[in-house]
């Protein structure tokens, strides 16, 4: 481990009993194991390791502990695939683990496990995967940001570099593939909050055929390659849509595991409807981020939605989801049927809720009225280093407003609120025109527009706050107007 870097190794798991015992060599390093991630703990020492996993790994459980199930009991179902692999993997190979640092997330697919002459079947959409995956990665890398003694507690960008290893070598099909875009969406809002951020992607050479070199396997040497290595700029895109709705009909199930049409409406009715998460809500929180990738730093912290508020509604999103899934064990076979997916609505929602909380660990929470000192600060810490458009337009849009407070406080020291075109009024010696603020002029002008907000000097503090009476427009019509939109 090194003071000056956070590393996080994320190993995303397929079948783990079908691993056999081999060679890896990495670098100048050369194990014997199951596993490539353990010559890669060895190589990096990482702070911490991920383990990703699927639920279909319920076919390597016994069947009499299956049975003793009478629903889908996720968090039962996930506890028993965690003490598997800990007890039949990662002990006998002495791979360093964390209990809190595994994800089981919802799998799909048709296994017939010969030893117990037992078939699984999970029905259901394969990126839903993603999703659940996505969500519990965020929050173990904050839990991570959050007890590690690297990382300073200043509200200001990390001193250190945050290094993400991803160790492709055992995934399978679509996890790997989703587990890769999981974590690059993440660091590109990660990279916000760190010096710099670097991802890193390894794989071993392919053990070919291991029922033909099973007897001499451990002569055999695997490689295990670098084949990504990049630096993550940060970012932040997501697209709007007109629907509300985080959880549809899955696509799969359609006609064949949903009994009706009336269950079909039932279950929109009673699942998909999430409280307070409205139009209006919605508009809020896309106003925000509208704000946030426009440069608009009064509005970003005027609109910002709370982070737990925005997780608790993530959580009953899951819940949702959860509760209709069908389980069903006969004979031995055991059938689980989800009969609902997630949108991708859902997936902007959960990475805005990622951008909140990298925002408050730099000190950034809501306010209706918000002081110029806290919008240089945000101007600073967000924009400076990779976006110098954003940064120098708000720079001198802030500039312009100090010039004309200047101007009117000759004649009064302290103020209470005015309209920044009664200021610039007052400055250029004209008459004052109040007219719903201009697509072009807000964005030109960073959000400072001047009919757009208003402005209050008390005690040698400047606040400034958005116009009630154009601030529907400005949210409708201006802010999330202009997001592209998924459809």
């Amino acid at each position: 481990m090194e003071n000056n870097k956070l590393t996080i190794l994320i190993v995303p798991i397929g079948n783990y009993k079908a691993w056999k015992k081999v060679r890896y060599k990495l670098n100048d390093n050369e194990v014997e194991s199951r596993t490539s991630m353990k010559i890669i703990q060895e190589s990096f020492k990482p702070d911490k390791t991920i383990f990703i996993l699927s639920d279909t790994l319920i076919d390597n459980i016994p069947l009499n502990l299956i049975k003793n199930l009478d629903k889908y009991d996720f968090q039962k179902i996930q506890e028993l695939i965690k003490n598997d692999i800990i007890n039949e993997l990662l002990k006998e190979e002495n791979i360093e683990f964390d209990e809190n640092y595994f994800i089981i997330s919802f799998g799909k697919g048709y296994f017939i496990n010969e030893n117990e002459q037992k078939i699984t079947i999970i029905n259901g959409d394969s990126v839903d995967y993603y999703y659940y995956v996505l969500f519990s990665l965020a929050n173990l890398f904050f839990d991570c940001f959050n007890n590690n003694y690297k990382i300073n507690r200043d509200n200001k960008i990390q001193d250190i570099e945050l290094e993400v290893i991803i160790d492709t070598t055992h995934g399978i099909n679509y996890q790997t593939i989703l587990v890769y875009k999981a974590i690059l969406e993440l660091l590109k809002i990660f990279a916000f909050y760190f010096k710099n951020v670097y991802f890193k992607v390894y794989n071993s050479d392919p053990f070919i055929n291991p029922n033909l070199l099973k007897k001499y396997s451990l002569d055999i040497v695997l490689n295990v390659n670098l084949i990504e290595n990049v630096k993550i700029i940060p970012s932040f895109n997501i697209f709007k849509d007109n629907s509300n709705k985080f959880l549809r009909i899955s696509k799969d199930n359609i006609g064949s595991y949903i009994d009706s049409e009336n269950e079909i409406q039932k279950l929109l009715k009673e699942k998909t409807k999430i409280e307070k998460v409205d139009k209006k809500f919605m508009d809020n929180v896309y106003s925000f981020v509208s704000a946030f990738v426009f440069g608009c730093p009064l509005y970003v912290i005027y609109f910002i939605p709370e982070p737990i508020e925005l997780y608790n509604i993530i959580i009953q999103v899951f819940n949702n989801y959860i509760q209709t899934i069908d389980f069903e064990i006969e004979d031995n076979k055991i059938t689980i049927t989800r009969k609902l997916a997630f949108t991708m609505t859902f997936e902007n929602f959960i990475k805005i809720y990622t951008l909140t909380k990298i925002l408050s660990l730099l000190g950034v929470s809501k306010k209706l009225e918000v002081s110029l000192n806290e919008l240089e600060n945000f101007n600073f810490i967000t924009y400076k280093k990779y976006f110098p458009v954003e940064y120098n337009k708000n720079s001198k849009e802030i500039y312009y407003l100090k010039r004309s407070i200047s101007s009117y406080e000759k004649h009064h020291k302290s103020f209470n609120w005015i309209k920044y075109s009664e200021l610039k009024s007052y400055e250029l010696n004209k008459d004052s025109i109040n007219r719903i603020p201009d697509e072009r002029n807000f964005f030109a002008h960073s959000g400072f527009e001047y009919n757009s907000i208003w402005i209050k000097k008390i005690n040698n503090q400047i606040y400034l706050k958005p116009n009630d009476e154009f601030l529907d427009y400005i949210r409708e019509n201006i802010l999330v107007g202009n997001l592209p939109s998924i459809r």
